[in-house]
């Protein structure tokens, strides 16, 4: 039996540029996905087909918001390149320099222990933990909409997959 899903985690609401637009020149929409029961009656939701993938669901995410003039080669904070095939090793289980005590930019599977998260929601601040430094992300820009945020969530937690 297949149903359509509306997958909120997919939709992806690109932060504002600095002109009130959403930087991309386009609404990126609710997308529809399919998903199949299997024999156990699940729905198919939590499973890998569906799960979201760095190079497909956050890539464009950090395309429209990160890269340009800042998480690139010539950026202003190059010290996180988030250029297509840079990104994720740059990520993932990487230790922040920003952090203290030590957290990694992005934990798999744990959001209270990822730093770019409290980074993306301007509480990098907070004391004890995680004590960062610096601006919030992304830095002069409108903070991202709540359907990005929401995605960049479930990827973490759900494992921060390539």
């Amino acid at each position: 039996m297949t149903r359509i899903v509306l997958c909120s985690a997919l939709l992806l609401g690109y932060g504002c540029d600095e002109s009130g637009g959403d930087g991309t020149g386009m609404s990126a929409g609710m997308q529809e996905s399919t998903a199949s029961q299997d024999e156990t009656g699940s729905d198919g939701e939590d499973s890998p087909e569906n799960a979201l993938t760095h190079d497909a669901d956050m890539q464009p995410i950090w395309d429209a918001n990160c890269v340009a003039k800042c998480h690139e080669p010539s950026g202003e904070w190059f010290l996180v390149d988030l250029s297509e095939g840079e990104a994720y090793t740059q990520l993932v289980d990487k230790p922040s320099t920003q952090a203290s005590p030590p957290m990694v930019v992005v934990a798999p599977g744990e959001l209270e222990n990822s730093y770019l998260w409290y980074k993306l929601n301007n509480t990098h601040l907070n004391m004890p933990k995680p004590n960062g430094i610096g601006e919030a992300m992304p830095k002069g820009k409108l903070p991202l909409d709540n359907a990005t945020l929401d995605q960049i969530k479930a990827w973490i937690e759900g494992g921060a997959a390539r």
